[in-house]
């Protein structure tokens, strides 16, 4: 009972700080009246006041957070935020340049689709001219201009009735063409008037003027820039196990997140997190549960994390946030994102790395055991995509001192070695590094590529990797000479009066992330952010789509380097 509420008191003490922060109110913003000249463009010059934020600035001044961004690179806004008395350079908008620009745009957009129109309306398909229904026709009129029958459109076409829809694409059967005023002209006089009418009924035109409004609308959100939303909505699902008597490790992840939605304030967005127990089970959930939700965060394991994506309403993105399993689901749901990086990237990004180290007289070694190929198997491919032959050494440990002979007779003294040891065996891999140490005392210069699983084995020596030069692909790292990194962590001391954990870090990355991305872009930030990498505090995140039709995979890595000077170093 007293460590339950001990969680309690932690969950009130994350939420008070964040209902304290939405105490917060910006200083208003006066456009200034100063001009300054940089580059070839003139700028507003804006000092900061304090308790201003970049969003109410742009507001104030008609512009974007990426063209504040562009035109102050020097103050790296985006990775150190706005400071007091900092002077921002806001771009000024020439409003005739702009309208004539638009003008211009509008007038090839209209160019352009009255092509495409024209284009599919001749496209030719064994004989047969296919038609796009514009929204002021009905099928009279079609078959009047091509000169066949109504029934004939509709038995080609599989109609059962004569009502078609806007942009609906009609085959015209064989011999139908488009009737010209060449042909009305060479027709024979019949000594009467000849009257052309479309007759439609009113019913239809209604139909097909709410039809063209509303393609209208739809093309207009297509071809519009994402406007900047200041408040979103998160579902953070988390096996917290708040009603056990063991404090879940997620808790330090939600503390994280909460952290995050704080610090959103000072770039002018309100997030409400909804917290939900993964562990008190997920029956009672349904597709209301996340209406009007902007993302959802978790669950953690696989099997709740396949029951939710089947409730959650089209267009919400699904984070993954930790476990490797859940990253497999991304195969057939667009909407998930898995943003742990898997560790077999480590091995694809440890091959670019020796690409772009090695010297064309260096030896490309891969060391492997023999019986295991499945490393080595994935290994060789990708040195191939980048036109390098490693040389392969396998052995068996039990293969004794001929090893270190064999594997120095592959080296050369007056060259750099960089080797790959294919295996995650910690026996076979103390095993190799023993060996290269000892070629390394010949002054045979080596540099070790691994993952960073490496690391965590028990029985291999710092002295060792730093002897190595050892060179570390890693999914997560903390780089604590960061300066946001130290200003996160004065911040979490002082709120939660502990150290954070790993999972503190993630939960601070997730909500910091998704929230800037969905409040520029919205629900389609995919296709603005691509592939650009982003660099978070634990995480660096770049996210590429699985298949055609599948979620989005963080394939984003780390380096860390053991280098010879005992240093340990972020290398990126």
């Amino acid at each position: 009972m007293k460590k339950l509420l001990t969680i309690l008191a932690i969950m009130f003490t994350c939420a008070g700080a964040v209902y304290a922060q939405s105490q917060y109110v910006a200083t208003p913003v006066t456009v200034s009246k100063e001009k300054v000249k940089f580059g070839d463009r003139t700028y507003y010059s804006h000092v900061v006041l304090e308790k201003q934020t970049l969003y109410s600035i742009c507001k104030a001044y008609g512009v974007s957070l990426e063209e504040v961004y562009e035109a102050n690179q020097d103050l790296k806004l985006e990775t150190e935020g706005l400071k007091k008395n900092s002077i921002l350079r806001i771009p000024i908008h020439d409003p005739k340049a702009e309208a004539k620009a638009a003008a211009k745009d509008e007038k090839a957009a209209a160019k352009e689709e009255k092509a495409e129109v024209k284009a599919a309306e001749k496209t030719q398909d064994g004989g047969q001219t296919v038609h796009v229904v514009k929204w002021y026709e009905d099928l009279d009129g079609i078959a009047s201009k091509y000169g066949v029958s109504k029934e004939a459109i509709m038995k080609a076409n599989g109609l059962s009735d004569d009502k078609v829809k806007a942009r609906t694409k009609l085959v015209i059967p064989t011999g139908g063409r488009e009737v010209t005023e060449t042909d009305t002209e060479s027709k024979p006089e019949t000594g009467e008037a000849q009257v052309e009418e479309t007759y439609q009924p009113e019913e239809n035109l209604a139909e097909n003027d709410a039809e063209a409004q509303e393609e209208e609308e739809s093309l207009e959100d297509e071809t519009n820039e994402p406007v900047f939303k200041s408040n979103l909505r998160f579902a953070l699902i988390l096996p917290l196990n708040a009603s056990g008597e063991v404090k879940s490790n997620y808790m330090d992840l939600y503390c994280g997140a909460l952290l995050a939605a704080r610090d959103a304030k000072e770039k002018g967005l309100d997030i409400e997190l909804t917290v939900i127990d993964e562990s008190r089970g997920m029956a009672a959930l349904d597709s209301s549960t996340f209406v009007g939700m902007d993302a959802i965060i978790g669950p953690v394991l696989p099997t709740d994390m396949s029951a939710i994506l089947g409730k959650v309403p089209s267009g919400i993105t699904v984070i993954s946030p930790l476990d490797a399993k859940t990253g497999a689901l991304t195969e057939t749901h667009p909407e998930l994102v898995h943003t742990n990086p898997a560790s077999n990237g480590q091995y694809g990004d440890m091959v670019n790395w020796i690409a772009g180290d090695r010297d064309e007289a260096d030896k490309i070694i891969i060391i492997s055991q023999k019986g295991k190929p499945a490393i080595k198997n994935e290994l060789l491919p990708l040195f191939k995509e980048k036109g390098i032959t490693p040389a392969v050494f396998e052995y068996d440990i039990l293969d004794g001192r001929r090893v270190t002979e064999t594997l120095s007779a592959m080296m050369n003294a007056k060259s750099t070695s960089r080797v790959v040891i294919a295996s995650e065996s910690e026996a076979f891999v103390i095993d190799a590094t023993r060996n290269l140490q000892t070629i390394l005392q010949r002054k045979f210069p080596i540099v070790l590529y691994g993952p960073a699983k490496y690391k965590r084995f028990e029985t291999i020596s710092v002295e060792t990797l730093h002897d190595l030069d050892f060179h570390m692909s890693v999914s997560t790292n903390v780089d604590y000479n960061d300066g946001r990194v130290k200003n996160f962590l004065m911040k979490y001391r002082a709120y939660f009066s502990t150290e954070p954990k790993d999972h503190s870090f993630c939960g601070y990355d997730l909500v910091s992330y998704f929230a800037d991305v969905l409040s520029q872009y919205g629900r389609d930030w995919r296709y603005y952010v691509g592939e650009k990498r982003s660099e978070l505090l634990q995480t660096s995140y770049q996210f590429k789509q699985v298949g055609e039709e599948g979620g989005y995979m963080n394939v984003a890595t780390r380096r860390m380097e053991y280098t010879p000077e005992f240093k340990l170093q972020a290398v990126r």
